[in-house]
C-alpha cells in the first residue's frame, strides 16, 4: 500500500482493517478511473485517503 502513495501507518491501518481483494477492486476501479478521464493521477492518493475514511478505516483530519 506503500507503493500507492499512502505513509506506513496509513497503510498500517488499512491492512488492519481491509481485505486485500477489496483493496485490489478498489485499486482497479481507481485506474479505471483514471483511464476515463474522470480522475487526475495526481489525486489518486487523495482519492483513496478519502475512501478509507468515509470507511472509517483512517481518521479525519479537521
Amino acid at each position: 500500500m506503500v507503493t500507492y502513495g499512502l505513509n506506513q501507518e496509513q497503510a498500517e491501518l488499512i491492512a488492519g482493517k481491509e481485505k486485500e481483494k477489496d483493496f485490489d477492486i478498489l485499486i482497479t476501479e481507481l485506474n479505471e478511473k483514471i483511464r476515463q478521464r474522470k480522475l487526475k493521477i495526481d489525486n489518486s492518493v487523495g482519492y483513496l485517503i478519502g475512501v478509507y475514511q468515509k470507511k472509517g478505516i483512517l481518521p479525519v483530519k479537521n
